[in-house]
């Protein structure tokens, strides 16, 4: 898997999963707009944040690392 590929996988799960908690919310209120919205209200929180983590447990130049 390359850097974009996992960042992406792991701020969709993120995302989904705080959606996911609020699902009364969005039956009872808002709807999949609401859900949509949030969703990618999220997303857009949590990538940047993530590729920052990732940087930090894999600087670049760092090869390949295993489990020490």
């Amino acid at each position: 898997m390359d850097k974009k590929l996992i960042c992406h996988d792991i701020a969709l799960l993120t995302a989904k999963a705080f959606v996911d908690s609020n699902m009364p919310e969005y039956i009872n209120n808002s709807g999949a707009k609401g859900y949509a919205s949030d969703m990618i209200k999220k997303y857009l929180e949590v990538y940047p944040l993530i590729k920052e983590e990732y940087e930090n447990q894999h600087p670049p130049g760092n090869g390949i690392t295993f489990l020490k």
